[in-house]
């Protein structure tokens, strides 16, 4: 069975970026668990957090940090339990079964995101921004998550104000779990 993804395009002002790269980082982090080394990395988890408070807006909440099977790391253990909690343990065991059986590396390819609504959809987002793509990896776990789990996936294309781009719509198999390719929108 084929599911057709297509990238969700989101955009972002030149001017955030900057503020997060100075540490200035409130905007987004303020009332939140946020692990060290978030604050300490001023390249890393702007996307992830700029789209975290994108979807809040819209009533979803969730975790940058979570782990889909048992993990002794603090930085996912909420993530990790809210998962065990919201999906039936024997999708879980299928779902933690087929990536053990991954051509990948253990966790390779998991999501950027996990959200959920209070009573409703539970949905997995990879975050991309400018030059970066969505390996194969990548779309083989949403192509899991979405077959075994049965939860919502997307890709979500981070774009600079003022600039465009053609969002990509890829092809998942939900039965092989194989992404056969990618078509241009």
């Amino acid at each position: 069975m084929l599911y057709k993804l297509t990238e969700i395009i989101i955009e972002y002002h030149p001017d955030d970026l900057e503020a997060w790269k100075n540490d200035k980082k409130d905007k987004w982090l303020e009332g939140r668990k946020v692990p060290p080394e978030v604050y300490h990395q001023s390249r890393y988890h702007f996307g992830e957090y700029f789209v975290m408070n994108y979807f809040e807006k819209a009533r979803w909440h969730g975790y940058c940090f979570y782990s889909f099977s048992e993990s002794s790391l603090a930085k996912l253990q909420e993530g990790q339990n809210k998962i065990a909690e919201l999906f039936p343990s024997d999708r879980l065991i299928a779902f933690r079964d087929a990536r053990s059986r991954s051509k990948y590396s253990a966790g390779k390819g998991e999501p950027d995101l996990f959200l959920y609504m209070i009573n409703g959809p539970m949905l997995f987002l990879e975050v991309k921004k400018e030059s970066d793509r969505v390996s194969a990896a990548q779309l083989e776990c949403l192509a899991q998550i979405r077959g075994i789990l049965m939860a919502e996936i997307g890709i979500v294309y981070l774009v600079k104000h003022g600039h465009q781009h053609t969002p990509k719509t890829f092809e998942l198999d939900l039965i092989t779990f194989q992404c056969p390719q990618a078509v241009v929108a």
